[in-house]
């Protein structure tokens, strides 16, 4: 129900670019699923019950089935550019339904069946930095915060495999909050889009001046995501980092860390400051936005405020009880020296943050390049021999066709022209059948 629904959100664009990351996205999901069902019914052949009784849930090919369907599904590399591709091609409250609801579900069945699974600790850390990678070197506003949330949804992964309680709760905080701040960063994308018909950082610029409201609620929204205290974002994270510090995992606390730096670069700085007070780049008039969109963005932010400022709104419901104070001098003077120093060298090295008009193949290399190579050799080239071979049994024939007009008189030249003249030649038959035999095996050949 979700693949079809979040595929009509994606078509509902009515370009043609919509309608093929619609049926990708369609396609992806589909496969996904089925393999999610064909690990439920392997499951069941072996333990004659839809139950999982076991936790952690035991390493079998039914759970590594399931575990591959509900990852396509939350994106893990390299099963994620379906995410990329979509979310930007989606209508411009499409995309803010689909980041807040359908990613999140797989992280609520990772919890729920694969807590603990070490193997989540390492997926989820390249999920944090493969997408803040990808962020930095995008051109398109909502395809930044597409790649973000493969980054975001990484930390929520590195939690769940870690396993314990305080980083499930991590982990379902941070689902919580992202669906607050990044519906707001969506909806915030789309009131630019919506207002210029542009979405390219090469194509915007100076838009401050007519879009205030929207850019003071994007930036909570950016400041939310990177972790600012005060903000929703720095609540969950906290939760997170302190989990994997209870873990004694050092070097995955360092990715995490250099993930969040990417973060607030791509994000927090470099998509308001080239969408919203970079110089104009190209001509294009500002629609103003209806009060509707102005009311909803208020609504996204003051939620990022009031769960920051008041953690225990969300920690009270969360799975296990919490006994933790995000709010320590560790914690603060962390988050604080990360956004400091990050805007010291985005502000330094903005010229080549800058972007490119350039289109993103990410993981669709491995695919979208040979398919160019299979094309040629096993449809261009037999084609083209395929073409010679008609034109050579075509021409071949005229020339018999021309030159038998009178196969006596051209078998036989010293004979005369006269047809009453003309002798017989006792060679014709071998003749005529080896040039039967001829066309017979060029057509058989151009069949083949």
């Amino acid at each position: 129900l979700m693949a079809f629904s979040s595929s009509y959100l994606v078509w509902a664009s009515r370009t043609a670019e919509a309608q093929h990351s619609g049926m990708r996205y369609l396609i992806v999901h589909s496969l996904g699923g089925g393999i999610l069902l064909t690990g439920i019914l392997m499951h069941l052949h072996e333990t004659g019950s839809l139950l999982i009784t076991e936790f952690p849930y035991a390493f079998t090919r039914a759970a590594t089935l399931m575990l591959i369907g509900v990852a396509i599904n939350a994106a893990i590399p390299p099963l994620h550019a379906w995410l990329s591709d979509a979310y930007p091609k989606a209508t411009v409250t499409g995309a803010v339904f689909m980041s807040a609801f359908t990613s999140k579900s797989a992280v609520y069945v990772l919890m729920r069946l694969f807590p603990g699974w070490e193997i989540l600790i390492w997926l989820g850390v390249v999920m944090a930095l493969y997408g803040t990678v990808y962020a930095l070197m995008s051109n398109d506003t909502r395809q930044i915060l597409s790649y973000s949330i493969i980054s975001q949804i990484g930390y929520m992964v590195t939690a769940i495999g870690i396993g314990t309680e305080m980083a499930l709760n991590g982990a379902a905080a941070h689902a919580f909050g992202h669906i607050l701040y990044k519906s707001l960063l969506f909806m915030a994308a789309g009131a630019v889009l919506y207002s210029t018909g542009k979405s390219k950082l090469t194509e915007l610029g100076g838009l401050a001046k007519n879009m205030k409201w929207t850019v003071a609620f994007y930036i909570v929204g950016g400041l939310s995501i990177s972790g600012l205290p005060l903000l929703n974002g720095f609540i969950s994270k906290s939760l997170i980092m302190g989990a994997v510090g209870e873990a004694h995992l050092e070097m995955v606390i360092l990715l995490l860390l250099m993930a969040s730096i990417g973060t607030f670069l791509h994000t927090g700085l470099k998509l308001p400051y080239f969408t919203w007070f970079d110089r104009q780049k190209s001509e294009f008039t500002v629609k103003p936005l209806p009060k509707n969109m102005i009311i909803a963005m208020g609504i996204g932010a003051f939620s990022c405020l009031l769960f920051g400022i008041y953690p225990a709104l969300l920690y009270n419901n969360l799975p296990y009880p919490v006994d933790y104070n995000p709010f320590t001098v560790y914690n603060l003077v962390e988050m604080t020296q990360i956004l400091v120093f990050s805007f010291i060298g985005f502000w330094l090295l903005r010229k080549k943050l800058a972007g490119a008009p350039n289109i993103l193949l990410d993981s669709d290399w491995f695919y979208r390049f040979p398919v160019s190579w299979i094309r040629n050799v096993f449809v261009s080239k037999p084609d083209r021999l395929f073409g010679l071979a008609e034109e050579g049994a075509l021409t071949l024939s005229r020339s018999l066709a021309s030159a038998f007009k009178n196969p006596m008189q051209w078998l036989n030249p010293f004979t005369s022209h006269n047809k009453e003249a003309a002798t017989y030649s006792p060679g014709i038959e071998l003749i005529m059948a080896f040039i039967l035999l001829v066309i017979l095996v060029s057509g058989l050949f151009m069949v083949l």
